[in-house]
């Protein structure tokens, strides 16, 4: 018996695992388009000056 609920307990703990780091990939891929999908065109440009002034490197792709 307490064979089988080591068993499951390291089947959960895999899948637990396995499940973090499907969300933390999605969710650093979701902010990188995010930011990339919004930088700056030309028609932003005073937008651009002042969000690049304030956020620094992460508006590196203006």
């Amino acid at each position: 018996m307490a064979l089988f609920r080591t068993s499951l307990s390291l089947d959960r703990t895999t899948l637990a695992w396995i499940r973090t780091t499907l969300t933390m990939t999605s969710f650093g891929l979701g902010t990188v388009t995010f930011f990339r999908s919004i930088r700056c065109r030309p028609i932003h440009r005073r937008m651009c000056a002042c969000m690049r002034a304030r956020f620094g490197l992460v508006w590196r792709w203006c």
